[in-house]
């Protein structure tokens, strides 16, 4: 018992001191930083992003209905022409006629929504997130720097630090070499992003797309299926320059309904 109460009554070292500083440094980041960047990261990026991404399973269900929708078309097409191939004026041609004329119509209804949704998409994708990843880069910056003042403080009480950080830029200078996909930022072009100026047309599209997302506290956040909307968003949109693209063999146009002699 004497000798456990003189080591608590001894003075605390240096090193002691500087260990117990370097707790208070990780739990000030992980108790001030971490839940103010999280907040703010699931309510500027992660519910925006999901709203977003939640609009193409809609898509998706459209192409797959438009598909046996197509299906039924090829299917009152041929009966339509076996009938009228017998009797061009019977009841049944004239009743498989009326059905095959209002699945065409069906048809390029869905048609022209699925079209114009992906004009609309394709439309925005200049300005599409930008606001998302802003608050990303905003998020990302704020608590590496926050983290690296607080630790930069310690190191003048460790001069022991300094091999160990030019073991760490030999590293990750041999590392940037032998990187295919370096790039090295300062050589890099890079303007202020300005969409009201250069892109006006994108900003309207995104507007009309990005649907409301409510406020919700810092910290409560929904999960989504990633899987369903990058497959969706995959096979809807193409390469930034090309055309309003749907699947091939979805976008066939359904050929004229043949009319019957009066």
């Amino acid at each position: 018992e004497d000798s456990a109460a003189a080591v608590h009554s001894a003075p605390e070292s240096q090193l002691q001191r500087l260990s117990r500083v370097f707790l208070h440094v990780h739990e000030d980041a992980n108790n001030v930083v971490k839940p103010a960047m999280y907040g703010t990261f699931v309510e500027r990026v992660l519910r925006p992003t999901g709203a977003l991404l939640a609009t193409l399973p809609e898509i998706h269900a459209k192409l797959e209905r438009r598909k046996q929708m197509l299906l039924d078309f090829d299917s009152y097409r041929t009966r339509f022409e076996t009938e009228s191939a017998k009797d061009a004026t019977s009841p049944a041609t004239i009743k498989l006629q009326a059905k095959l004329e209002a699945a065409r119509d069906n048809l390029d209804s869905v048609t022209e929504e699925i079209s114009s949704r992906v004009v609309e998409m394709l439309d925005a994708r200049p300005t599409l997130l930008s606001q998302e990843l802003a608050a990303l880069l905003a998020c990302q910056h704020h608590h590496l720097t926050y983290t690296s003042e607080l630790l930069s403080k310690l190191l003048p009480a460790l001069p022991q630090s300094a091999s160990t950080l030019c073991l760490l830029s030999y590293y990750a200078e041999k590392s940037k070499s032998q990187c295919a996909t370096h790039r090295d930022l300062a050589r890099m072009d890079l303007e202020p992003f300005t969409p009201s100026v250069s892109t006006p047309t994108a900003q309207t599209a995104e507007r009309r797309l990005r649907p409301a997302v409510p406020a919700v506290a810092p910290g409560h956040h929904q999960t989504r299926s990633r899987h369903t909307h990058s497959n969706a968003s995959s096979e809807l949109c193409g390469t930034p320059d090309s055309t309003p693209r749907l699947p091939s063999e979805t976008l066939t146009a359904p050929p004229p309904v043949p009319r019957s002699p009066p």
